[in-house]
């Protein structure tokens, strides 16, 4: 009957429009969804590169503040005064603080080697007794063998002859070590006061039964302040470096009974900014 087939045409043309707007929606709920995540991926990748930048900025401060610290390290000059006028310098005395200025190296093949090297790194080295590797604690970038090179002022109330010590204490043979493979130490130390040479010494040994070693030199000096240079460092020889290495200095004054060791036997002179 045509009431009957216009039914059932009409029946099948709503389905077919009702499929096409269910497509539709899902399609556009499924594109929708899709922008939501690319959007979030994209506000994600923004978020992390702006973490990354600021991560990066505050990096560059702290590089940037370290360099400056560095370039106050560097400025701090030992050999700024004449000695003879600095006793009566009040302004000098003022600038003198206790400690060495201590610049790190890499230890070289040849000592010659070292003129020609940067440092990597400097600090204030105040105490009587430290080992090769204090400078961790200070920041400084760590070489395999590090070498110092101290240089501070020395004080000296009366003339006469002073005498120095520098005593190296090796940490004893680790027990993984080789049944009786030998433990060398390998190091050298050399000093000087008023550019002359009061210690110059190849250390060298088995560490077994003995496991120090005592250098001393002796300097004649008058009543004053004299300059103080120092340079130490173990070499690729040695079994023994870094941690392993304790160096204690002791001074012996003009006319004292003993050596005395103290945290400000040595000085430098702080260069201070003049405004």
């Amino acid at each position: 009957m045509p009431g009957q087939e216009y039914y059932r045409q009409s029946r099948s043309e709503r389905r077919e429009h009702q499929r096409k707007v269910q497509f539709y929606s899902t399609s556009t709920i499924l594109l929708i969804l899709a922008l939501v995540a690319v959007s979030a991926f994209l506000w994600l990748q923004i978020s992390a590169k702006g973490e990354q930048f600021k991560k990066a900025e505050k990096l560059e401060t702290i590089v940037a503040a370290q360099e400056q610290e560095l370039t106050v390290l560097r400025s701090i000059n030992p050999y700024q005064y004449k000695y003879a006028q600095i006793l009566s310098s009040n302004e000098a005395m003022q600038d003198m603080l206790p400690g060495w200025v201590t610049r790190v190296y890499p230890a070289p093949n040849k000592i010659g080697e070292l003129e020609a090297m940067m440092d990597m790194g400097a600090f204030i080295l105040d105490q009587s007794k430290f080992t090769l590797a204090s400078h961790k604690s200070y920041g400084v970038e760590s070489p395999v063998n590090a070498l110092y090179r101290l240089n501070g002022v020395l004080p000296t109330g009366t003339s006469g002859r002073y005498q120095i010590g520098m005593h190296f204490l090796f940490s004893t043979p680790r027990p993984q070590g080789e049944p009786g493979i030998s433990k060398y130490a390998s190091c050298f130390a050399r000093l000087d006061v008023n550019n002359k040479r009061v210690i110059e010494r190849k250390i060298r040994f088995s560490v077994g039964k003995k496991n120090n070693e005592l250098i001393t030199g002796d300097v004649m000096v008058e009543q004053g302040v004299h300059p103080i240079s120092v340079l130490l460092y173990c070499d690729d020889e040695s079994y023994y470096s870094g941690q392993d290495v304790e160096i204690s200095m002791s001074f012996r004054e003009p006319g004292a009974r003993s050596f005395k060791k103290s945290s400000e036997s040595i000085f430098h002179l702080y260069q201070r900014s003049r405004s």
